[in-house]
């Protein structure tokens, strides 16, 4: 008997350990309400949240929370994100009418998703760079970022103001130190001041779903930026069904933003089937979607919550140093490329009265698109109008706002020392695009240099190359020409095969009627073609 009481407890012990062993491997997702989140709207959740994301990074397990409302007030902490998360179905709340700046809680980002591998130095291994050298010269534990940076040399000072942006460069670098063909180094790097790498994770991770309402704050015009949205800084992420939205804006009392979604450092991001929303201004530029230092990166199917022809909501996209960046089936009210963009392509999109504004070097397409705005595309004339590189406009509309229609303005008179170089595309192909103009054939009373009124004359490629932007402002124009600034590079040729304004008028090379304009457009060869051989 007490033999077979002996045999049933071992028995009855190895079961037990086999339902415990089935128990754990059964956690196949990590949820908030294991971790006490009660999702009701009004509770805050935050703890829950970020010991949830502990766990899972810990143990390499997706998250996966499909239902409830998750409220997030004042913290002074983030929740990590190294796995995968499915917010398919879920709401957050995100409260920053609680928060004071006093404390800094303002610049904590709720969610930041980051890589496993640890930055590392390159500092006095790599002591200089050739522009499109092909290796770096010592070998890496696997594909990385490599950011190289000379304290010594500025770029990017905006509009002649301040120290501008150390010179800078980054460029993805295989184990070999190989650099990819498609980020070439960029600057000539005399010296090296700091160079480090960031390793590019191998697997994707994906952030799925979930509808954000952020409360706004009212902490006023002189507020610090806020930052209380989803940062990444990890290689391979894509971004899925996301929707954010702004409630309780106030006029004049709004702080500035730094973005919900902020995406730094990575390479190879994705952003699509997803909506964010157009800020109102702010004392400094607010956004809702910015990046930086990143390569290859794809918004598809992006769209705002909020209407993209509002002259307040502007403030929807910024960016600074990026490579290879592709924007298709958008719906926004505006594009910004701040401190440089190597390649740009917007196709089937409708942008508002942001429009899109730019600077940046390479190649720039925009195809299947419709912008309304001032401009079709502004080149900033705050970092010198700068084009390095080709720009193809094709089989798109323009439907100006203002009182003129140019297709491409920008403003440099050569007076400001910007820190990099300054030109306009060098080639332009504009083909198969429609102003339509009807609407400025009417007198349009503006006053303006000598002239009471003056008539609209018709759409131009480009615009006057002055800040003012006004061919009357004739006196402003003759100075220029007096003074013998120095001229940025000019395009060498521009091609417009079907452009036609529905107005009836001839499209101009510029705006800029004033007879000096030669000393800007003097060189700039103009071809006219249609698809006819025998209309040329």
């Amino acid at each position: 008997m007490r033999k077979f009481i002996s045999s049933l407890l071992i028995c009855l012990l190895i079961v037990a350990s086999f339902a415990v062993a089935a128990q754990a491997n059964s956690v196949i997702y990590v949820t908030y309400a294991q971790f006490g989140a009660v999702g009701d709207g009004v509770t805050c959740d935050f703890d829950a949240i970020i010991a949830a994301h502990a766990y899972a990074n810990e143990n390499n397990l997706p998250v996966r929370v499909n239902s409830g409302t998750f409220y997030i007030g004042e913290s002074g902490r983030t929740a990590i994100i190294q796995t995968s998360t499915d917010w398919t179905g879920a709401s957050f709340i995100i409260d920053n009418s609680v928060v004071t700046t006093a404390q800094g809680h303002h610049r904590f980002n709720v969610f930041h998703v980051t890589s496993h591998y640890d930055v590392f130095s390159l500092t006095g291994q790599v002591e200089s760079l050739a522009a499109n050298q092909e290796n770096i010269g010592i070998a890496l534990p696997q594909p990385s970022l490599v950011f190289a940076y000379n304290n010594d040399v500025r770029h990017y000072i905006r509009n002649g103001q301040g120290n501008g942006q150390a010179m800078s460069d980054f460029f993805i670098v295989d184990e070999n130190g190989n650099v990819c063909p498609t980020t070439p180094i960029t600057w000539v790097f005399e010296q090296i001041t700091n160079i480090y790498a960031r390793p590019i994770d191998n697997d994707t991770l994906t952030i799925t779903g979930g509808h954000f309402t952020t409360i706004e704050s009212a902490n006023g015009w002189n507020s610090p930026y806020f930052a209380r949205g989803l940062r990444i800084d990890r290689s391979n992420v894509v971004v899925d069904g996301v929707v954010h939205e702004v409630v309780d804006e106030i006029p004049g009392q709004l702080p500035p933003n730094s973005g919900f979604l902020t995406m730094s450092n990575a390479a190879n991001l994705v952003v699509q089937n997803s909506a964010f929303a157009g800020r109102l201004g702010a004392r400094e530029g607010t956004y809702d979607i910015q990046h930086w230092n990143t390569a290859n990166v794809l918004f598809y199917n992006v769209t705002q919550t909020n209407c993209i022809h509002d002259w307040y909501r502007w403030g929807i996209h910024a960016s600074n140093n990026t490579r290879n960046v592709t924007f298709d089936n958008v719906s926004l009210s505006r594009i910004d490329a701040h401190r440089s963009v190597n390649n740009l392509t917007i196709r089937n999109a409708e942008i508002g009265y942001g429009s899109l504004a730019l600077i940046g070097r390479g190649d720039l397409l925009i195809e299947n698109s419709t912008v309304r705005s001032w401009h079709f595309v502004t080149l900033r004339h705050d970092f010198g109008s700068t084009w390095d590189g080709d720009m193809v406009l094709r089989n798109s509309r323009f439907i100006p706002v203002g009182n003129d229609a140019v297709l491409i303005n920008s403003a440099n008179n050569g007076s400001i020392n910007f820190g990099h170089p300054t030109t306009l595309p060098h080639n332009i192909l504009i083909e198969n695009v429609v102003i339509e103009d009807d609407h400025l054939n009417v007198v349009r009373n503006r006053l303006g240099g000598f002239l009471p009124f003056q008539f609209y004359r018709g759409p131009s490629v480009l615009g006057a190359m002055h800040a003012y932007g006004n061919d009357a402002l004739y006196v402003t124009l003759l100075w220029d020409w007096l003074t013998n600034r120095s001229s940025p590079g000019i395009t060498q040729e521009i091609t417009l095969r079907n452009v036609e304004a529905t107005g009836g008028r001839r499209v101009r090379l510029s705006k800029n009627v004033f007879r000096l304009r030669e000393r800007f457009f003097r060189n700039v060869r103009v071809i006219r073609e249609t698809t006819c051989p025998c209309a040329r």
